[in-house]
């Protein structure tokens, strides 16, 4: 017997689509209400145990994904990397807020303090720093314009920061210039589709309304998104307590010869096999003991700078959780705690080569604001008790910065550009407190030394010379050492940190003694080591 439709079933199905259109098309819900039961979310994940899996995407066919249970205060993690559909086992982190034990699969295994476990994988640091949920806690949480909603997940969409958006304008600009001497690599060009995307698209967020979780946010790259949350009553203690396995490098940092520690970025898991790939990430090395810690920032990476006055506390660059930018903290080694140094007329940007004046009281650093080397570095002066900034002058270049023993000038480098596709002619010089430059002479990679002479290669060459602090009286530095780079000085003025470049083990940094031009490794470790700094 044939079914015949009746009136009816036209009307259900009209009704279902209604109810499924209105569920997608909800209106925008009330984001004082959401932000409420976010705080609510913060509070109770103060002492509940919660569990939650997160994602972070690396770029389009790799993320780190995890499980996470515990609290604000406590939590076990066990990470994987998931790459072409296949998951690779990571590390097993179990946290306390004074402790940490990590068990990486390969690398380091031992007991550290927050923040301070140097991973073999640096990606490791970018995920740490994100794997914290984020709530919707104010009603003006800058989500943008509302999509949909869908059940109890809202999403919605948002332009970039004005500051972010003309620093993307500037880099697909740049790269225009570069297509025009020859073909872009493959990276630049994931660069640029990625920052057309973002251009033109913005950045989604997905919200959960009932307890204002944000289960998806920021960028393709390092974009995050959360699963599987829910609470647990019935929990097993024994899961948070920090194993005695591994090694022990619980104590302060501090308590070491401080003159013996220096700053350096360090990827240990990098092979000579693997090429200029991977970002080290920032470190500090007791020269004294072979230890390695990462420097103490809350943040997804982190580049030295410079130590204060007594050498318990730092200048580094590093990247917030959030992402999307850098800037500059001073960090205190002993407690990792940090405050950022910033000024509001600088907008986004970059920092880089920090360096402290000779009475302690004013850091010296240099800012671009946008990937562009013929742009002018802006030299800041920041005042390290107050943190006020002024601005003292502009310089294209403004590497290897330092102080002059009388505090009244600025050693420096500074460069000119001669053509897209020939190397920039580099020039060393100081500026006084009023912004003047004063040209030394040519030379590239060079530093103030201790007594005064100046250590440089001339430009085009790789063999390192020394001349006398107004550019005369040239001598070559030890037969030249042309395998070298990187120089930093030690704080007695009586050796150099430098990298040493050999195809066999990659860069490795070595101690160089002036007196008599002798060196040894700084270290046993390998990995792919970088900019190190002394002072």
């Amino acid at each position: 017997m044939q079914h015949r439709p009746t009136h009816r079933q036209p009307r259900m199905v009209a009704a279902l689509l209604a109810l499924a259109i209105n569920s997608v098309l909800a209106a925008a819900p009330d984001l004082g209400v959401v932000s409420k039961r976010g705080n609510q979310s913060i509070a109770r994940l103060q002492t509940g145990m919660a569990s939650w899996t997160v994602a972070i995407s690396l770029n389009t066919e790799m993320s780190i994904v995890a499980d996470v249970f515990g609290t604000s205060q406590k939590r076990h993690i066990r990470s994987l990397l998931e790459a072409n559909g296949r998951r690779k086992p990571l590390a097993d982190l179990t946290m306390s807020e004074s402790q940490w034990h990590v068990r990486e699969r390969q690398g380091i295994h031992g007991r550290y303090r927050p923040y301070e476990a140097p991973f073999s994988l640096a990606l490791l640091s970018v995920f740490v720093a994100r794997v914290e949920p984020q709530f919707v806690i104010e009603r003006d949480a800058g989500l943008g314009e509302h999509l949909k909603t869908t059940g109890t997940v809202a999403t919605y969409r948002s332009k970039l920061p004005e500051e972010q958006e003309r620093m993307l304008r500037s880099v697909l600009k740049q790269a225009e210039k570069l297509k025009e001497h020859g073909e872009l690599s493959a990276k630049m060009k994931q660069t640029c589709r990625e920052a057309k995307q973002l251009l033109t698209e913005g950045i989604e967020t997905e919200v959960d309304v009932e307890s204002g979780l944000m289960r998806k946010y920021g960028a393709t790259r390092l974009q995050t998104r959360v699963s599987n949350f829910r609470w647990h009553r019935k929990v097993d203690r024994d899961r948070f307590r920090i194993p005695d396995s591994g090694e022990d490098h619980t104590s302060d940092p501090t308590e070491a010869d401080m003159n013996e520690i220096v700053m350096i970025s360090n990827l240990a898991s990098w092979t000579p096999a693997m090429g200029k790939g991977g970002e080290p990430d920032g470190r500090l090395l007791d020269l004294k003991r072979d230890v390695l810690r990462r420097i103490p920032f809350v943040g997804m990476a982190v580049q030295g700078g410079c130590f204060l006055k007594g050498r318990k506390e730092v200048v580094a660059v590093g990247m917030p959780p959030e992402g999307g930018r850098f800037g500059l903290y001073i960090i205190d080694l002993s407690t990792g705690e940090s405050r950022e140094l910033q000024d509001a007329e600088l907008g986004t940007g970059f920092f880089f080569g920090p360096c402290l004046s000779p009475d302690g009281q004013t850091i010296a650093v240099s800012f671009m604001k946008a990937v562009n080397i013929t742009e002018p570095s802006i030299i800041v002066l920041f005042n390290v008790g107050s943190g006020k900034a002024s601005i003292l002058g502009k310089v294209i270049g403004g590497q290897n910065m330092a102080w002059y023993p009388d505090g009244k000038r600025l050693f420096m480098m500074r460069e000119e550009s001669v053509g897209m596709d020939k190397p920039s002619v580099k020039t060393i010089c100081c500026m006084d407190m009023g912004g003047s430059i004063k040209d030394i002479r040519e030379g590239s990679r060079a530093i103030l030394l201790h007594d005064g002479r100046i250590l440089f290669t001339k430009n085009g060459e790789r063999s390192w010379h020394t001349c006398s602090g107004e550019g005369g009286d040239v001598r070559r530095f030890f037969g030249g050492m042309s395998e070298y780079g990187f120089p930093s000085r030690s704080p007695d003025g009586t050796r150099l940190l430098m990298m040493k470049f050999d195809k066999a083990t990659g860069p490795r940094p070595t101690i160089v003694n002036l007196k008599n031009g002798t060196t040894k490794p700084a270290t046993a470790r390998g990995g792919l080591w970088a900019w190190p700094n002394w002072l």
